[in-house]
């Protein structure tokens, strides 16, 4: 049997889909970097911000959150189907807690176009209430 070359179009779909995975790979990568170091690793820019119903939880609680979201990484199809370790939900002292990763140009104004580079992307971790969500 001899195998065929794809058509134009489908050597361009396959490799569409490996450049999707391979910057899906390189998000995860900083966003586990920017996560665990709760951004502290200033090579992925990036700040962190609570809602108010975190905030109310008391400094005891935000401080085990704190640890519970650098230790996260139970990843899975359900919780990260984009496979870029953006999303994910702890537990602290009974209360479920979000945390969630969105990119930003480096202005803060937009949406970044291209989250893959931390030249031009600037994460924001939000922790919030299911509530809140």
């Amino acid at each position: 049997m001899t195998l065929q070359p794809l058509p134009a179009d489908e050597d361009a779909d396959v490799a569409a889909e490996e450049e999707c995975a391979r910057q899906a790979a390189m998000i995860a990568e900083q966003n586990d970097r920017f996560r665990r170091s709760f951004s502290a690793d200033f090579t992925v820019p990036g700040r962190i911000v609570a809602t108010p119903g975190v905030a109310a939880l008391g400094y005891a609680a935000r401080v085990a959150l704190m640890g519970e979201v650098m230790r996260f990484d139970t990843f899975t199809e359900a919780n990260d189907p984009h496979g870029q370790h953006d999303f994910g939900v702890v537990t602290v002292e009974g209360q479920r807690v979000y945390w969630k990763i969105d990119y930003y140009d480096p202005a803060l104004a937009f949406g970044s176009n291209a989250p893959h580079d931390p030249a031009q992307t600037v994460r924001v971790m939000t922790l919030l209430l299911p509530s809140e969500y």
